[in-house]
């Protein structure tokens, strides 16, 4: 068994966080929590949607015992027509100019 498996067994319950908006079609509570219950490490990972307004809410839970780690997502607001064209959003491989705005 690893050593940051062991670790983190060991350690106890604690959660981990998604923050962002909107959050309906994130598979990533339900993936998450599936591979720490089949490795048998004490987490729960869910979802804390919100904006700016509830940053602060956030950053308080990042520096609270119960935190083991979290993410943040944003939505991406694709202009019309270039939903699906990933070829011209890529990343700093891609085109400089601005294609996207977020939410």
């Amino acid at each position: 068994m690893s050593a940051a498996l062991e670790a983190a067994r060991a350690e106890g319950p604690k959660t981990h966080r998604l923050f962002g908006f909107p959050l309906h079609g994130s598979y990533a509570p339900f993936l998450h929590n599936t591979i720490t219950r089949l490795a048998g490490v004490p987490r729960k990972y869910s979802k804390m949607e919100g904006k700016s307004d509830r940053l602060d809410e956030f950053l308080a839970y990042l520096r609270s015992d119960e935190c083991a780690g979290s993410a943040v997502t944003m939505c991406v607001i694709f202009p019309s027509g270039l939903a699906g064209r990933r070829s011209l959003v890529r990343g700093p491989a891609g085109p400089s100019r601005r294609l996207f705005q977020t939410c």
